[in-house]
């Protein structure tokens, strides 16, 4: 499968740059509550949400998320099983099967690796990515309507682009990432279906839209602090689950 795929990453908080998306169902609501919260409360207020404690996010040490995802653009829709292992400080390897072939593309430490044709994106993710935003490097954006959801918005500047991050005012919990490049919308990430696992509350569907494709992985099962050997992350022999 040669066809260039936009690979999706979880608890990761930079999108893939894609082709420019226009978005009209953004409303700022409240520009001068900017200042009246910080990205700390944020972050902490998420990390409540998701486990209780952003000491509890800090303790997963591996992370394996397996389910299913779908790709469409305009000429093609595929669907094929889904398997993604993290494991701290910076190891992950993702692997998408279908039709008979798997795409795996990872990082084992110290370099990128991928039986791809096409480079995926040249950016480690992390676990709990949200973890590590803080009032030095990301700042509290005032509120929006996502959704018909009232959110937080936090902003990380990434030189000539920056990341958005909606998190819900209600119940802390990320709803959405966008990527922007000179104010227009590259990228948008959502995530959604918020379910329990081993205590911990995570989206098992993340739908992803850029480059005139959209993708959405439907997460069936996740494992949290299972032991992860180092030599899983690197491109198999048979290159197959």
């Amino acid at each position: 499968m040669k066809r260039k795929i936009v690979m999706c990453f979880l608890f990761f908080s930079i999108l893939v740059k894609a082709d420019n998306i226009h978005a009209s169902s953004i409303k700022v609501l409240n520009d001068a509550g900017k200042q009246s919260t910080t990205v700390e409360a944020v972050v902490n207020r998420y990390c409540e949400a998701v486990a209780g404690s952003k000491e509890a996010c800090l303790k997963v040490n591996s992370l394996v998320l397996i389910g299913t995802m779908t790709l469409a653009d305009n000429s093609q829709f595929t669907k094929g099983n889904l398997e993604i292992k993290y494991k701290k400080p910076n190891k992950y390897i993702h692997k998408y099967s279908s039709n008979g072939q798997t795409m795996i593309s990872g990082f084992d430490g110290q370099k990128f690796f991928s039986n791809i044709s096409e480079s995926s994106s040249q950016i480690v993710p992390v676990i709990f990515g949200e973890l590590y935003l803080s009032n030095e490097n990301a700042f509290f954006d005032g509120t929006d309507l996502i959704a018909g959801q009232k959110a937080y918005r936090v902003v990380s500047e990434l030189g000539n682009a920056k990341n958005v991050m909606f998190f819900d005012i209600e119940s802390g919990l990320k709803l959405r990432e966008e990527y922007v490049e000179n104010n227009k919308i590259m990228g948008i990430k959502i995530f959604s279906d918020y379910k329990l696992f081993d205590g911990y509350l995570l989206p098992t569907t993340i739908s992803t839209a850029g480059s005139g494709m959209f993708v959405v992985q439907n997460i069936k099962r996740y494992k949290i602090n299972s032991i992860i050997d180092d030599s899983q992350f690197q491109l198999p022999r048979n290159k197959t689950f």
